[in-house]
């Protein structure tokens, strides 16, 4: 059930609504009377320089687990060169160690998937951020009203409330970073 005056919107049903696919982008019957009724006239997407390139989970994941498996893969050969000085054996301390340095490097990298922001969406009065991980792992994403958003912006950040949290926004992460600083009022203004 879609509420247009509720606190948050799902961003997926407002979505589907409008594109059959959304890479195709051709309006359905739906979105032509949700144009008319909740005046949804105003629909903005922006995609970060994170927005991955391809739709396979493992292959992102492992790649952004790779700086992780470094750092901690040195720590576990320090160790081994350690035991080796002590005349101790190492086999079993390199499989734990390099075990453990691939768990923790999957975990670590699938946090800073849920943190690396790749998509910004306005629908209406609503904005939603997508995150690398909520698009390589499909949930229910959640909108928040732009009237609670109170963006403020410096020469290189964008800064803005999102669901109990402040946003960041970098300009280098974003190619139309004004633009993205433009839809934050043009919707708030065009939108009754």
């Amino acid at each position: 059930m879609l509420e247009i005056g509720a606190y948050t919107t799902n961003i997926d049903v407002i979505k589907s609504c409008f594109f059959r696919n959304s890479s195709k982008k051709k309006p359905t019957f739906v979105s032509i009377l949700l144009l008319i009724t909740y005046k949804y006239r105003y629909m903005h997407s922006f995609k970060s320089k994170h927005f991955p390139t391809t739709n396979k989970p493992f292959m992102v994941v492992q790649e952004a687990a790779m700086y992780y498996y470094a750092i901690i893969s040195v720590f576990v050969m320090l160790g081994i060169i350690l035991l080796m000085q002590a005349g101790k054996e190492i086999l079993w301390f390199a499989m734990f160690g390099f075990s453990l340095a691939i768990f923790l490097g999957n975990v670590l990298a699938r946090v800073k998937l849920r943190k690396m922001y790749a998509e910004i969406f306005f629908a209406g009065e609503h904005v939603s951020l997508i995150s690398v991980y909520d698009i390589l792992f499909p949930k229910q994403k959640e909108a928040f009203p732009l009237r609670f958003a109170n963006p403020g912006r410096s020469h290189s950040t964008l800064s803005f409330h999102f669901n109990d949290q402040i946003v960041v926004l970098k300009r280098e992460d974003w190619e139309e970073f004004d633009l993205i600083w433009e839809a934050f009022f043009d919707v708030n203004q065009e939108v009754i």
